[in-house]
């Protein structure tokens, strides 16, 4: 394939996603995976597509350890579904695929994993249908140990 590239104009590929700031973010989810947890057990990985605003294409990932050996670990994963799914408007859904390409907010946090920063999904909301404005991100909390889990 011949194209016209200027690798000037591009900026290089570090192999992962960068760090958003803190705050709210319109997202669709638009994959999902199973993937294997240390502690034991299995984790549900939905990535999230920024729909809005300047971040509008970057990506985050979510892991809802479901199928986790620790008991706490799979309560709050339960709770978290029935967020996303009250988030994206569904009472009950018998597969996670129709969770898909419905907008909701996310609350993004930012933590240390391994000596690097990475972003956390500490919460969600359904999307406000009279609001037509993208919403900018919102300041995370003072205190980064301080979040909200899951709005109402």
């Amino acid at each position: 394939m011949r194209i016209n590239f200027n690798l000037a104009q591009t900026q290089a590929y570090s192999g992962s996603s960068p760090v958003l700031p803190g705050g709210d973010y319109v997202v669709e989810i638009v994959s999902e995976s199973d993937q294997q947890i240390k502690s034991g057990g299995n984790a549900l990985v939905f990535e999230y597509q920024v729909k809005e605003g300047q971040f509008r294409g970057n990506r985050l990932r979510d892991w809802i350890n479901i199928g986790s050996s620790n008991q706490a670990a799979r309560e709050i994963a339960q709770r978290r579904l029935k967020a996303i799914g009250e988030s994206v408007g569904l009472e009950q859904f018998n597969d996670t695929r129709e969770l898909f390409n419905r907008p909701f907010i996310v609350n993004v946090g930012m933590d240390e994993y391994q000596g690097r920063q990475r972003n956390s999904i500490d919460g969600y909301r359904p999307l406000a249908t009279a609001t037509s404005a993208p919403i900018a991100p919102q300041p995370a909390p003072a205190n980064p140990g301080e979040s909200v889990p899951y709005w109402s």
